[in-house]
């Protein structure tokens, strides 16, 4: 913990200069006023890990999504509907993903419809170029040229054919019976007549594993785990890595996305220069990291009520969210000769547990009496005791 707390840069004398810029090579120097109120580029995001990194390119690895620095350079068909977020209309949090259908929105498809329950029609988004790193063959292979409808379809296609996707661990009769059509020149039509309703979960966006690749790169590439072959359409593309320290990506300068709310709406993302994801494998320091502004986030971290209090207090700047995380659940191994394999003592146990007592007293009312089958953030389908 000290010696993370003591390796950051020198504090820098604060100036009251406005900026300049200069105009041609010999022109006179302009001011600028910076809006305060308006992100600002520049910088580098540090998140922190306490595991290395496993899993590059989730096409290429069975039943396992995108581990972290692959989600910041391949990306998926549907997203969040940010304007509809915190920044936004305040509607949802995206705390556990998106909780209904009038919160999805346009990602690499820039617009879609549900005409019957497991049929997408996905109108592809024009003038999205995929990552171009001069280091690197597989992204040299493709050469940032633009994504195409065929991308998409053939993505598809690929987690479904290929028995090694991390699709296939998800919902296999959903790939398996999955039906991709090029329906216009920049539209494609997906059918999943098995497990229709879970097409969004695997495919179109949350589960974290469906992405877009070029097809050029899945024919040469698509089995390759190094982090070196990953070629998408994210804001950042993997620069370096070494093994059980850190790994390092760069901006996109080709990125097609734009701030679709708030003071920097229009503005191009993304903001940040570049983000390191540091491998910390230790709690405490991951926590004195976060603590003393070496790190903007730890991406692993759920904090107990203790070491949570504590940083309320201590730095009151860090900003947080709660969420319901995995319910506490009773199971066991229901055997015909126990008693337990009658329905009516399982009841009465139950019955039995002071449940109200549990939530006040041993966690504080920070909790919530049910959990299943839907989650309270899933309003629509949300039905109370």
């Amino acid at each position: 913990s000290l010696v993370i707390a003591s390796c950051g840069d020198k504090e820098e004398t604060p100036t009251t200069e406005k900026p300049t810029t200069n105009i041609g090579e010999t022109g006179p120097s302009a001011e600028v006023e910076v809006d305060e109120n308006k992100p600002q580029y520049g910088g580098t995001l540090v998140i922190l890990r306490n595991s290395d990194i496993t899993t590059w390119n989730p096409g290429a690895v069975t039943c396992a999504g995108a581990d972290g620095p692959a989600s910041y350079a391949i990306e998926q068909i549907l997203g969040m509907d940010f304007t509809k977020g915190p920044a936004g209309t305040g509607e949802t949090n995206y705390i556990g993903g998106v909780e209904d259908y009038r919160y999805l929105a346009g990602n690499l498809a820039e617009s879609f419809e549900t005409p019957d329950v497991g049929v997408w029609v996905l109108n592809i988004r024009k003038g999205v170029h995929f990552l171009n790193h001069p280091d690197q063959a597989a992204s040299k292979l493709v050469a940032g040229r633009e994504m195409t409808a065929e991308d998409v379809a053939y993505s598809l296609e690929y987690m479904r054919d290929n028995p090694t996707s991390s699709s296939m661990c998800s919902e296999p009769e959903l790939l398996t019976n999955m039906v991709v059509e090029q329906t216009g020149e920049w539209q494609i039509t997906v059918r999943t007549p098995k497990a229709a309703t879970t097409g969004y979960l695997w495919l179109m966006g949350g589960g974290g594993v469906q992405y877009v690749w070029p097809k050029e790169f899945l024919e040469q590439y698509g089995a390759s785990n190094n982090w070196y072959d990953i070629v998408g359409t994210g804001p950042y593309m993997i620069d370096d890595y070494v093994e059980g320290s850190i790994c390092r990506m760069i901006r996109n300068p080709n990125y097609w996305d734009k701030n679709p709310i708030g003071p920097g709406k229009g503005d191009q993302l993304p903001y940040a220069d570049g983000v390191n994801l540091q491998i910390v494998p230790d709690y405490s320091t991951r926590l004195a990291a976060l603590r003393t502004g070496q790190a903007d986030w730890s991406a692993v971290d759920i904090l107990d009520r203790d070491d949570f209090a504590t940083i309320q207090q201590s730095n009151p700047e860090i900003k947080y969210a709660q969420t319901i995380i995995a319910p506490q659940q009773v199971a066991g191994n229901i055997n015909q000769d126990w008693p337990f394999a009658k329905k009516e003592v399982r009841q009465a146990m139950m019955l039995a547990i002071d449940h109200p007592t549990i939530l006040e007293d041993f966690y504080d009312g920070q909790a919530e009496m049910l959990d299943s089958p839907a989650r309270k953030w899933y309003k629509s389908i949300y039905t109370p005791l």
